[in-house]
């Protein structure tokens, strides 16, 4: 598999402007044809704590 500097550069900036989310690289044949890219928002709650529950009980 070759991977071109340009693949790479999209791949970098993608990974540095995202806090939360995802990166999907589709490859056919050996080459990368799609880069997809999903930043997700999270909001805090007022006491700067997240709403999310991490712990089941």
């Amino acid at each position: 598999m070759s991977i071109r500097n340009q693949e790479v550069n999209l791949i970098t900036n993608l990974l540095k402007d995202i806090q939360y989310g995802s990166i999907t690289i589709i490859v056919n044949e050996g080459k990368i044809v799609q880069v997809d890219s999903l930043k997700k928002k999270r909001f805090n709650s007022q006491n700067g704590r997240s709403n999310r529950n991490y712990y089941f009980k």
